[in-house]
């Protein structure tokens, strides 16, 4: 009886409820927008390690991120290889360079990173296409979603990296926009040329198991092995390291984490809004209700029947909604955003959080509604 009593107030006023949804769909959406943006960077912080198939990883305990990585010591992964457990290895190069296109006079900011000659340890089937390719003298493979500040990527095509000539021998795919303009994968020899490093200095070391293996039981035995410069992650670890540098210490995180919280506070007050009116305007009719005998609970039971009506019109629109522009936005920026069960059931619970505060609130006219003063 009370969602009965709630379908027909709510749609008494047909214009009037088409509104209020209106303004709930909008501010739904905006939640579904930032939280969308928020996973989207989470998602693409990571997105080099995502492409590497590896058990457990060797970092400087400087590592702050791949674009800021501290170096070691080659000899230490060599040590590591020693262990009990511990099948193969190989070490990653990492740094930030500058990418200059001879057709502009931009300079962009590019990482790079430098691979050993070990497939096993390649897990995207792009790079595994194009691997050949790079073990050539200055020859490299470059992410096909580069920033149009970038300028010609085609196969082919040749541009400065560091001042060195450098040509594209083939195309992968990763679009981090907010670490660098573009990345570049290269053989460890090209790197080196191109950066002058140390050829026994490595940026990250990367350790694949015997089958059956306990991680936990070889992550501990490397920790007490290894210097105490040197930290131990598994895979798992290290990707979250760096979405959490991007998410907890960068603006980005922080911008979109307030995005949430304004659209939250948005759709409570609009909520609130939508809903004082409907009370204020059938506040005689549930006075009455008291008067005839009808307990608080079904009264309120009633207000909060018509909250989460009112929400889930609002919810639904905007679902689908986000899902169209979270593939317009990928496209176009390369943004890894999309809808998923994970970030539909977040949004449905601040939604209906939203329904619960706003009910507290409004319904403490009912509460205090006297018959015999309105009467």
């Amino acid at each position: 009886m009370r969602l009965e009593l709630a379908l027909k107030n709510t749609f008494a006023n047909r214009t009037r409820t088409l509104a209020s949804v209106c303004g709930l769909t909008f501010a739904i959406l905006l939640m579904f927008m930032q939280l969308g943006f928020l996973e989207g960077v989470r998602k693409g912080a990571a997105l080099l390690y995502e492409y590497l198939d590896f058990d457990l990883a060797i970092v400087s305990n400087k590592y702050q991120t791949m674009g800021d990585s501290e170096s070691f010591d080659r000899v230490h992964l060599a040590q590591a290889m020693c262990a009990r457990g511990v099948e193969k290895g190989m070490g990653l190069l990492l740094s930030q360079a500058t990418w200059k296109d001879p057709d502009n006079t931009l300079l962009s900011r590019i990482i790079i990173i430098g691979l050993a000659r070990s497939p096993d340890f390649i897990a995207d089937p792009d790079i595994k296409r194009g691997f050949d390719t790079i073990f050539i003298p200055d020859k490299i493979m470059l992410d096909r979603f580069s920033q149009p500040v970038v300028g010609n990527i085609a196969i082919g095509r040749r541009a400065k990296i560091n001042g060195h000539w450098i040509e594209v021998a083939s195309h992968f795919k990763m679009g981090m926009f907010f670490a660098a303009d573009t990345f570049a994968v290269m053989s460890r020899e090209t790197f080196l040329h191109l950066t002058g490093q140390p050829p026994q200095d490595l940026s990250v070391g990367l350790l694949k198991l015997k089958p059956g293996a306990d991680r936990g039981a070889v992550k501990k035995a490397l920790e007490k092995i290894l210097p105490d410069g040197l930290q131990v992650f598994t895979r798992d670890e290290l990707i979250g390291k760096e979405q959490d540098f991007f998410i907890s210490q960068k603006p980005v995180g922080f911008m979109f984490e307030t995005g949430v919280a304004v659209a939250f506070c948005v759709g409570v007050i609009f909520l609130f809004q939508v809903l004082s009116v409907e009370i204020s305007n059938r506040i005689n009719e549930y006075a009455t209700l008291k008067a005839i005998g009808f307990d608080l609970s079904f009264i309120c039971g009633v207000g909060l029947n018509q909250a989460i009506l009112f929400a889930l019109m609002g919810y639904a629109p905007s679902f689908f909604i986000a899902i169209g522009l979270f593939r317009l936005i990928y496209a176009v920026s390369r943004l890894p955003v999309s809808m998923n069960i994970h970030l539909a059931l977040l949004v449905l619970a601040d939604v209906l959080s939203m329904c619960a505060i706003s009910s507290v609130l409004v319904l403490q006219k009912v509460r205090r509604a006297d018959p015999v003063e309105l009467f």
